[in-house]
C-alpha cells in the first residue's frame, strides 16, 4: 500500500546521528537511459484490465499486479495462453482480502499481506481445476512490512521491541536491531524508515528501501547481522546543525518499489518532493530512476526512464526485469531484457 500517501506523525523529536550523505547521490554512479523502442517487449495485457497498479510481481510466463482502488485487486496475466484471472475479492470475509500491502513469489506461487488483517496470504495454482486457490494464512500483526524467504517470514516490526524479525516456519518471531545509527528508537524508528523489502534466500540476506526518506538496509537475516545501513539524503530531518526528525512539504520521497536476483537489488526511486503529491492527492507515487545495488549494499548503476514507472518486477525464470509505466496516460508492462540493464551487459 505504499503507493498511497500516508503522513507520519512522529510521538516525539528525536536526533539523528552519523556521518551526512552526497548532497546529489543519485548521479553517484553511471547511468543508461532506456530506449523504449529498442530495449523492451511491450507485454500484451489488455489495456481494459489494467488500471493503476501499486506492485507488481513476475515469475515464468506469469505477470501478477495489486491495484487497491478494484474490487478485485489483484490480477494474473498468462503470457503463454493469454488468460487473464482476478482470484482475490476485496471484502471483509476469511477468503477476501481489505488491503493488498505487498505481493510477492513464493515457492510455490505467490503471497499477499493484508494491511488491515494483518495476516498474509498463501496461494497456490490448483492443477485439476488450473485456477489460484487461497492455501493458507499467517498472522504478521507484529510487523509493519514482510516479505518471505522460502518457509522464512521476514520483516520490519513494528512492536517497538527490535527492528526486525525473523520467524522460520513453525517456530517464534527472533528480534534483532535497531535505529540507532539514525539516533532513533525503535517505536519511532520503524513509522520513518519502513518501505518494501526482499529477500536472498540462496544468500540469507533481506534489504529494506525506505519510502519516506532515502535510506536503506541490508542485514544476514541467519546471523541476525547488519550488512550496510545507509542515509542518502537528509531532507526528512532537519539539517540545521544537530538533526531531527522534521518530514516537511519539501522532504523528498524515497524508494516506491523494490525488486531483486541473486546478485542485484532493484530499487524504484521517487525523489518528488512530499508537497508534490499533498498537492496531487490522487497521483500514485511514481519515479522514473532504478538504482541497482550489489548485496553489500554498492551502488553500482542506474536505469533512467523518460517515462514515469509505479512499480518494478525481477523474473527469474526469463533473467528480466518488468516494469510498470505509464506511456500516454494508460500505464503498460514492459520487459526490459537483462543485455539492457547496467552492469549485467
Amino acid at each position: 500500500m505504499m503507493n498511497k500517501i500516508k503522513i507520519i506523525v512522529l510521538g516525539s523529536v528525536v536526533m539523528l546521528s552519523g556521518c551526512g550523505p552526497a548532497s546529489d547521490w543519485i548521479k553517484d554512479a553511471p547511468v543508461h537511459d532506456i530506449d523504449f523502442n529498442a530495449d523492451v517487449r511491450w507485454a500484451d495485457v489488455p489495456q481494459d484490465s489494467i488500471s493503476r497498479p501499486e506492485m507488481l510481481v513476475s515469475f515464468g510466463p506469469y505477470i501478477l499486479w495489486a491495484d487497491n482502488s478494484l474490487d478485485r485487486p489483484v490480477w494474473i496475466w498468462n503470457e503463454d495462453t493469454g488468460e487473464l484471472s482476478s482470484p482475490v475479492m476485496s471484502g471483509r470475509a476469511s477468503n477476501e482480502i481489505l488491503d493488498v500491502q505487498e505481493i510477492m513469489q513464493t515457492p510455490d506461487g505467490f503471497a499477499l499481506v493484508d494491511t488491515f488483517k494483518k495476516r498474509l496470504y498463501y496461494y497456490r495454482l490448483d492443477s485439476a481445476s488450473a485456477e489460484w486457490r487461497q492455501e493458507n494464512s499467517e498472522d504478521t500483526k507484529e510487523f509493519c512490512w514482510v516479505t518471505v524467504a522460502e518457509d522464512t517470514i521476514v520483516g520490519q516490526l513494528m512492536d517497538g521491541t527490535a527492528r526486525y524479525g525473523v520467524k522460520p516456519a513453525g517456530e517464534t518471531i527472533k528480534r534483532f536491531g535497531d535505529y540507532s545509527e539514525y539516533g532513533l528508537s525503535n517505536g519511532s524508528g520503524w513509522g520513518l524508515l519502513m518501505g518494501h523489502g526482499t529477500a536472498n534466500a540462496s544468500r540469507g540476506l533481506y534489504a529494506v528501501y525506505s519510502c519516506y526518506t532515502s535510506a536503506y538496509s541490508i542485514v544476514d537475516y541467519r546471523d541476525t547481522a547488519t550488512v550496510c545501513s545507509r542515509s542518502l539524503e537528509l531532507s526528512s530531518f532537519n539539517n540545521h546543525g544537530d538533526h531531527y526528525v522534521s518530514m516537511r512539504p519539501d522532504s523528498k520521497m524515497g524508494f516506491v518499489s523494490v525488486a531483486s536476483n541473486d546478485n542485484y537489488i532493484f530499487a524504484l526511486y521517487d525523489g518528488k518532493e512530499l508537497d508534490y503529491y499533498m498537492s496531487n492527492p490522487g497521483i500514485g507515487l511514481r519515479g522514473n530512476d532504478i538504482c541497482i545495488f550489489s548485496w553489500d549494499g554498492s551502488y553500482v548503476s542506474r536505469l533512467h526512464s523518460d517515462r514515469p514507472v509505479s512499480c518494478i518486477a525481477w523474473n527469474e525464470d526469463r533473467q528480466s526485469l518488468y516494469l510498470c509505466v505509464l506511456d500516454n496516460d494508460e500505464f503498460r508492462f514492459a520487459e526490459l531484457a537483462p543485455d539492457t540493464i547496467p552492469p549485467m551487459f
